[in-house]
């Protein structure tokens, strides 16, 4: 598939989502008052889930699940002296009943092979061969009225020969994360599959192999994978999450696609065809890492999210070799056109076009970047302005405002660049001459391929954005 196409199904089918500190070690707010921890046990086989959620003092006794899960649900079961008696229900809602004590414990059983027959989605439920992936939000009850940095705590059980990896930052007694992330947690596997952990600098990537036919070896996966994270280390100077989990999927259906709140995950299918040279030409795993390093923006502002993935993915990927300088140029002279604003176009957040919010956003990024450099004389880019972000505790794991985000990147820089920019782009159509800046540039593309001039009025910071890691260390 090109990446035209992928690039479009993407923006049809699914947002990439792309937030907990960098530590890794979940909410760093307490309120042990307000705790509500789950210890989920994992059945044979992994079709089933059986769930025990112990409740503080004070909680409402209306429990909920997605109306559309709440199907997979079975013997939902609350505490009473010595008793489990059955949960009542109304109003697509369980009820605690009044005479049980005031701090309940509930148990129930979440269906996950019939969840993922039904459904087939990485968010839900899904099946790969003896494995399960899926998110806790799907299968975890909660009750109404929660605030959201209540503090939750999830401990897993699995039977012999069986594995669980999730997404979710790990806690000194399993997992931890808060009330406001309960809505979208992270990929999750569980089932048969191989785990190889990996190591970032002093970042890890899990690695989840699942079965599968692919003429590949494991280690040439595993290094493939390791490469990629590299280079978006590279370019932001750390891995974005102390911990994320990539999951490797041969042979499975679907688009690859980030997921946060409370943690870090990636899934990524791979063909059955699948060959180290398309792997090495492949840009997408880049592209979903780099959205670890974004934090979770309103929907209205997708483009952003999309646009750096867009604009810094083959950055990154060059920084390490894995891409030509002038492939890096050649894409973006192709691409950017499509993010300019059309006749009855609007701003960035009013236009949500495909062009707009992969393309448009990119032009967003380069305009940045330009401004930035042009600010600083050179000193700074877009790319400090990113790790001035993460810096901040900004990745795919925290949810904040547009606002907030901008804020700390121009923090990063010294000056208001990104904030005006999407004060001039967000409403109304800004139309760019990419004539007139490739021509600055010093870059144009006849018929034999990109070619540079040096002598153009910002060849320079033409050379400071693609300079590579090779060349910075050398000086």
């Amino acid at each position: 598939m090109s990446r035209l196409s992928f690039l479009l199904l993407l923006l049809l089918l699914t947002t990439c989502s792309t937030a907990s500190d960098r530590s890794g070690q979940g909410p760093s707010r307490s309120k042990s008052h307000r705790r509500i921890s789950y210890h989920a046990t994992i059945g044979d086989g992994a079709h089933s889930i059986q769930v025990v959620m112990s409740l503080p003092a004070g909680s409402s006794r209306r429990l909920w699940l997605d109306p559309d899960l709440a199907q997979y649900v079975s013997s939902p079961e609350v505490l009473s002296g010595p008793e489990w008696v059955p949960l009542d229900r109304s109003d697509e809602v369980w009820w605690i009943p009044e005479k049980v004590e005031k701090t309940p414990t509930v148990r129930w059983t979440f269906d996950l092979r019939q969840a993922a027959r039904d459904f087939n989605q990485v968010r839900v439920a899904k099946a790969h061969f003896d494995a399960y992936l899926s998110s806790p939000s799907a299968w975890l009850l909660r009750p109404h009225g929660m605030d959201d940095d209540d503090p939750i705590s999830l401990r897993v059980t699995t039977p012999p020969g069986t594995s669980f990896s999730t997404g979710l930052f790990p806690s000194q007694d399993g997992y931890s994360f808060l009330a406001e992330h309960m809505h979208r947690l992270p990929y999750t596997v569980l089932g048969k599959f191989r785990r190889r952990n990996l190591r970032i600098g002093d970042d890890e990537v899990i690695v989840a192999l699942l079965q599968g036919q692919i003429g590949l070896e494991p280690d040439d996966l595993i290094d493939w994978v390791q490469k990629r994270a590299e280079a978006v280390a590279s370019y932001y100077g750390q891995f974005p999450v102390h911990r994320a989990l990539v999951i490797l999927a041969p042979g499975g259906r679907g688009i690859a696609s980030a997921s946060g709140n409370g943690g870090a995950a990636v899934y990524f299918p791979l063909s059955s065809r699948a060959t180290r040279n398309k792997l090495e030409r492949d840009w997408v795993l880049v592209h979903e890492m780099v959205h670890l390093a974004f934090p979770q923006v309103p929907s209205l502002h997708n483009w952003i999210d999309e646009g750096l993935a867009t604009y810094v993915e083959p950055l990154a990927r060059h920084r390490l070799g894995l891409m030509a300088e002038t492939k890096v140029w050649g894409d973006l002279v192709d691409g950017l056109p499509q993010g300019l604003p059309k006749q009855g176009d609007q701003g960035l957040d009013r236009t949500h076009t495909w062009g707009r919010t992969y393309w448009g956003g990119a032009l967003y990024c380069l305009l940045a970047e330009l401004e930035i450099r042009r600010k600083t004389r050179n000193q700074k880019g877009l790319m400090d302005a990113l790790r001035g972000i993460l810096a901040a505790g900004g990745n795919i794991s925290q949810a904040w405002s547009l606002e907030r985000t901008l804020t700390a990147a121009d923090q990063a820089i010294g000056h208001p660049v990104m904030t005006e920019l999407y004060t001039a782009m967000k409403h109304d159509p800004y139309p760019v001459d990419l004539d007139g800046l490739w021509s600055d540039l010093g870059i144009s593309k006849p018929r034999s391929g990109i070619v540079f001039n040096p002598s153009a009025p910002l060849a320079g910071i033409r050379q400071s954005i693609t300079e590579n890691l090779s060349d910075k260390e050398a000086r």
